[in-house]
């Protein structure tokens, strides 16, 4: 079984933010639709600001489901560490075979810039998301 790994500076390098904007779009209007299916985040409390959760995606069509496994250590601030830490893991579902092991802080990064840029795109359009 192969295994990409994709480090921060290469998920940098391969997204552009254009690019995350129009996938995001379509990614919600397919949870809209119910082909899209984001169960709610699972967290759990490890101790005073420290938590640990996963959020899990499947969207049809794509043949892949995903997981993002991450850590927010509050206690990091001010150390060598980032606060936010996690990976984010791609399986194909025709046998369950894991095939992508992903920086998950930088996805989060463009992800969080791309739904701001795609709700100011919508807004200044003046058009639903349908």
């Amino acid at each position: 079984m192969d295994i990409t790994v994709v480090n921060h500076d290469e998920v940098q390098e391969m997204l552009t933010i254009e690019e995350c904007v129009d996938v995001l779009e379509n990614a919600f209007k397919a949870a809209r639709k119910g082909t899209c299916l984001t169960p709610p985040r699972t967290p759990m409390v490890l101790g005073e600001q420290k938590v640990f959760s996963t959020m899990a995606a499947y969207m049809a069509g794509l043949d892949r489901v995903g997981m993002k496994v991450n850590t927010v250590f509050s206690t990091n601030s001010g150390t060598r560490f980032h606060i936010h830490q996690g990976a984010i893991l791609v399986f194909e579902t025709e046998n369950g075979c894991l095939e992508g092991l992903v920086d998950a802080a930088a996805v989060t990064n463009l992800r969080t810039a791309a739904a701001s840029a795609l709700a100011t795109r919508l807004l200044t359009e003046d058009r639903p998301l349908s």
